[in-house]
């Protein structure tokens, strides 16, 4: 039995595992159960996954040192597990002495009682606090909090920015139940980090910079709407303006603002450096700041001198105006108007065609030419008017400056040609020449590169190999010598991940560079663009599958060695890089220096993982488009990510003009709302990959292709135990009760989700087999491992939830006896670890069982896990394409045995076929077929969200309008949900329902407006629910009549209600409502009045 013991020191808490009086080295705490000095059971899991994400030190190899810092972070389930004192329940009282902004100011604090009452003689050592003679654990925010206070009371007067960042901070992580003085409370400050630029429209490039922050969205949003990094305005309209006056109006860029309305900015110093460059470039010449607004970035970056990528990244956002309508010439890059040309659905009719506006991230707005006008007035008084946004033609447009901008600028794109009354393109004016401004094949086919012989044979392989081909990289090595020799412009290479890609290209150059080296084709440079990760692996790949000298002499147009030819003149920069054999280079360096690049004739060109130029309307895509390239070759394991319009983009790149124009090409492939007909999808893949020229080349390892093993995949269906069916069927009804708006629908997919894994956490004084047991899928997947250990073979396991992770580690050693704990590859754990691990794993011993956990996005890219053979999807990723990436991790070239794929699921007993995780299993398998069969994204949709919602909830069985549930699952429900089926069931009944505030709702939670001019009344309605079965009090009656004058500007005719499955209500409740006309409805009504309320 393992010991675990631990002591306090000034930097958190140190903790040793003993094994009959003696240390226990760190490896192997989690190899048999650990409980405490008393006897209690305990687990180390959260300590090994603290070390395993560098939050935790090793100060020798007994022990482990946790931080205060970090130990505020653990989740109450975690404190238990380690036998650690209970979570603190005490409030914050924040007074201030003194003036925030003037020296002698501090923070004094005092701890409060949930009652409110001050907690008096504690002591505090870290994250421990003691109140009489009891020891509490303090969490975050509070002992952040606490942690800032002392912080900026040690910081010295004259560091006024640093304490007016630490108090924007601190109020920021400010929960709901603390006490604030009113002074602090009134002070907002705004920790600016990040600013984008606004551009006037009076056409002189006058622009002010805009604060903003980042907004993550979360993993189920992104599959729903596949949002990009966003970000939101860190200041109300008003405010931003008054900090655009004093920014003007100040000589240099100050470290902080005082603003109107109580606001507050502080500027850090990096981002006052990169604003310092914005306010400089406001006082040059137009042509200076045209240039600058053309390409933003690359003028910060040059600005301010040697700043990492990332940092500048974070500094500042490009907003869409930069992201806009390509022109044709060198000059300015201007943004894009961004609008496209759609016909309507009754062409043939005459009538008006529309203009395709993108506004916000990826909504497409369709609206006719003639009514911009009568729109953009719409979005301007309902702006004035404070909503957020219009009903136009039952599409929601945000009404804000973006989209009035983006409308304006349609106007001057378009205008009626005479005699066919069709819309056409304007031509731009011509700006400053900068950059390339190419024909870009959007509205017209301006551009298609003739077909011109060139010299070769493809009917021997290229010299120099060190590695062996396989037989598919012979095939398509054979295809791109074949469509250089018949003279096309390029081609799409788009084999699936693990199929080696890379080594076709290198084999393929190689034979170029022959020849070159021969005569038969003039001596050019290679030129390989490709992410910044990828750009060590070509040079690693080159030096494994080629001969010395290989490709020849190498440039790295990238980083330090590409630092002398930013300084030369443009021309001898170009010069000196026609020197050289090859050359890598950044997608991010091409655009920021694309004058030098254009000026080389480059061989061969290849863009590695190619959908980083997906989109038709961004620079990055223009400036690529604009080499001179013999020939290209894009490659991807992912031609389709989004939209067909992907795949539109990637072949204009290569051979411009073979799709035609995107404005045909959308007409002729997609549906009038950009998606995509499967019918015209399958048409456009047998264009692409059977027609000559056979633009596009993609294999499946599902083609067994020779070389590769088998690999077979197994739907383990499991039926949920009792416990589980129980906690699913609650959470379908919940659903059911609280309606189909978006946020519940995702939130109640995101439980039945967390339910089908397992209906509970894990608590320390749980039996691990136990635990297997009350979950479908962990048995499933026990079942599987138990089969692998006896074969001594080796599992990957895909899940998700951290706190799964975190319990797997030790069960899975305990169970299997393992020497050491498996290794865990998340989010949390850095590049250096994940592949120090990645290696321990593959130099294993072949003939030991092992396990690998990892999640799905971390762990699903960049990875050779080739020793194991068994991949276990514990949990399943929204996206096929990334469940197949993380298979692919042991499905790759290098893979000795069979692989075997499981799907673990858990079906509930009574309702099988329409399981969660059969449902989702379904869509996925369908979203995975049509990516394979035709050439359609793999990602979700919206439509897919609401179709998986509706088949989890069984709709159909739920006749509209009525109810197919009694007062047992009334009873199940939690109070918040009691008030959504109240108020989902008045919708489903014509009512207009509506939910009070959470706070400050004077007593009603519900209110339903009645139609004046009808006569009907108005109600406001008290909802109680109760899981104990005792009467209703007197209480909630006077909480529904107290509430009363709130709301009479709704209605003079207002009647309250008390809804309740309670028993009953008692006799001073009955008195009160009959007194005062509260109408009441208790646990023998609620069903019917459920189905016919009011």
């Amino acid at each position: 039995m393992t010991v675990l013991k631990w002591t306090t020191t000034d930097e958190g808490i140190l903790f040793a595992c003993h094994e009959e009086g003696k240390p226990l080295v760190v490896e192997k705490w989690g190899k048999t159960p650990v409980v405490s000095e008393t006897g209690e059971s305990l687990s180390v899991g959260s300590l090994l996954v603290s070390l395993d994400n560098e939050e935790g030190t090793q100060p020798d190899a007994c022990s482990v040192l946790v931080p205060w810092k970090c130990l505020a972070l653990f989740e109450p389930y975690e404190l238990k597990q380690l036998g650690f004192p209970q979570p603190s329940l005490f409030r914050l009282n924040i007074t201030g002495s003194g003036v925030l902004l003037r020296p002698g100011f501090v923070f004094n604090f005092q701890f409060l009682h949930p009652n409110g009452q001050p907690v008096m003689g504690s002591t505090r050592n870290g994250s421990f606090l003691t109140v009489g003679g009891n020891r509490f654990c303090l969490l975050d925010p509070i002992f952040t909090l606490v942690e800032m206070m002392e912080s900026f009371n040690a910081l010295s007067p004259e560091d006024m920015e640093q304490r007016l960042l630490l108090w924007g901070k601190m109020k920021e992580l400010l929960p709901e139940d603390v006490v604030v003085d009113d002074y602090l409370r009134g002070i907002n400050v705004a920790p600016a980090d990040a600013f984008t630029l606004e551009i006037s429209d009076e056409g002189e490039a006058n622009f002010n910079p805009i604060l903003v922050k980042g907004r993550e969205e979360d993993n189920l949003t992104e599959f729903a709407e596949g949002k990009a990094r966003a970000f939101e305005t860190l200041l109300p309209e008003v405010t931003q303006e008054s900090f655009t006056s004093r920014f003007t109006d100040a000589r240099r860029v100050m470290g902080r603002y005082a603003l109107d309305g109580g606001w507050y900015v502080a500027i850090p110093p990096a981002l006052k450096k990169a604003l310092s460059v914005v306010k400089e470039m406001q006082s040059r010449p137009v042509e200076e700041r045209r240039a600058f607004i053309a390409n933003p970035r690359h003028a910060l970056k040059q600005a301010m001198g040697e700043v990492e990528d990332s940092l500048l990244e974070n500094l500042f956002y490009e907003s869409p105006e930069f992201l806009s309508d390509r022109i044709k010439y060198l000059g300015v890059w201007e943004p894009k108007v961004g609008a496209f040309l759609f016909s309507t659905k009754q062409d043939w009719l005459g009538g008006p065609e529309e203009l395709g506006l993108p506004i916000g991230n990826n909504c497409i707005v369709r609206v006719p030419v003639d009514e911009i006008l009568e729109l953009i007035e719409a979005i301007q008084k309902a702006k004035e008017a404070n909503k957020l946004e219009v009903d136009y033609r039952g599409q929601k447009i945000p009404a804000n400056d973006e989209t009035i901008r983006a409308l304006s600028a349609s106007q001057p794109a378009v205008k009626p040609e005479e005699g066919d009354g069709q819309y056409k393109p304007e031509k731009e004016t011509v700006p400053l020449k900068i950059v390339p401004i190419i024909k870009d094949n959007i509205v017209d086919d301006e551009f298609t590169r003739q077909v011109r012989r060139r010299n070769g044979s493809n009917q021997e392989l290229p010299q120099g190999l060190r590695s062996e081909l396989l037989p598919h990289q012979r095939q398509g090595l054979f295809w791109l010598q074949t469509n250089w020799i018949e003279g096309y412009s390029g081609v799409l290479l788009a084999d699936d991940m693990g199929l080696g890609k890379t080594f076709q290209a290198l084999a393929f150059l190689n034979w170029t560079k022959a020849l070159m080296e021969t005569g038969k084709w003039s001596r050019q440079p290679f030129l390989i663009v490709a992410p910044t990760g990828l750009l060590k692996n070509w040079e690693e790949e080159e030096s494994k599958h080629l001969v010395s000298p290989g490709l020849g002499n190498l440039l790295r147009a990238y980083g330090a060695e590409f630092r002398p030819y930013k300084a030369m003149l443009v021309g001898r920069a170009a010069q000196e890089i026609s020197k050289y054999d090859w050359v890598l280079t950044t997608y991010e360096t091409l655009r920021d220096y694309i004058r030098i690049f254009i000026k080389i004739d480059w061989g061969v060109t290849f863009f590695d993982e190619v959908q980083k130029i997906k989109n038709p309307s961004a620079m990055m895509t223009d400036m690529a488009k604009s080499l001179q390239s013999e020939f290209t070759v894009a490659l991807t394991g992912t031609p389709v990510e989004n939209r067909l319009a992907d795949l539109w983009c990637i072949v204009d790149t290569v051979q411009p003009g073979l799709l035609k124009d995107l404005k045909s090409f959308s007409r002729t492939y997609e549906s009038e709302d950009g998606a995509i007909l499967p019918e015209s999808s399958a048409k456009l893949k047998k264009k692409l990959v059977d027609a000559p020229p056979r633009v596009m080349l993609r294999r499946l390892k599902e083609d067994h292709l020779e070389g590769l093993p088998a690999k077979n995949s197994q739907v383990i269906q499991k039926p949920m135990p009792e416990v589980q069916a129980a906690a699913y069927q609650k959470a379908v009804f919940e659903a059911r009760s609280a309606g189909k708006k978006k946020g519940k629908m995702l939130s109640a997919i995101q439980k039945f989700r967390s339910i089908s894994l397992h209906p509970y956490a894990y608590d320390v004084s749980m039996d691990g087999n136990e635990y297997v047991k009350d979950s479908a899928r962990l048995e499933g997947a026990f079942e599987i491992l138990d089969q692998i250990a006896r074969k001594k073979e080796k599992a990957l396991i895909f899940v998700e939830s951290k706190q799964m992770q975190q319990w797997l580690v030790p069960y899975i050693q305990q169970r299997y006896e393992l020497e050491y704990a498996p290794m865990v590859i998340n989010g949390t754990v850095s590049g250096p670890k994940r592949q120090e691990r990645v290696k321990i794993f593959q130099a294993s011993d072949q003939n030991n069982f092992d396990v690998m956990i990892l999640s799905p996005k971390a762990g699903g890219v960049g990875l050779t896990l080739t020793a194991a053979n068994h991949v276990i999807h514990l949990s399943r990723w929204w996206n096929p394409a990334v469940e197949d990436q993380c298979t692919d991790r042991a499905f790759r070239i290098g893979q000795k045995k069979e692989v075997s794929v499981y799907y673990p699921m858990a079906i509930h007993p009574d309702i099988s076929d329409v399981s969660f995780d059969s449902n989702l299993n379904r869509l996925l398998e369908r979203k995975r077929s049509l990516s394979r069969e035709v050439l359609a994204p793999p990602g979700g949709s919206s439509a897919d969200v609401v179709d998986l919602f509706n088949e989890t909830i069984n709709e159909e069985s739920v006749s509209s309008g009525g109810l197919k549930f009694g007062l047992p699952e009334i009873d199940l429900l939690e109070p918040l949900a009691f008030e959504d089926l109240v108020i989902n069931q008045l919708h489903l009944n014509g009512y207009q329902a509506q939910r009070t505030p959470l706070s400050g709702d004077c007593g009603a939670d519900v209110v339903v407006k009645g139609l004046l001019e009808a006569g009907e009344p108005s109600f406001v309605i008290q909802c109680k629910h109760t899981q104990t079965q005792n009467y209703c009090s007197e209480s909630a009656v006077q909480e529904i009549l107290n509430s009363l004058p709130a709301y009479r500007h709704i209605s003079e005719q207002l009647i309250p209600l008390v809804v309740t499955n309670a028993r009953g209500f008692t006799n001073r409740a009955i008195a009160l409502s009959r007194a005062h006309g509260v109408r009441l409805i208790g646990r023998d009504e609620i069903v019917g009045w459920l189905q016919n309320p009011i």
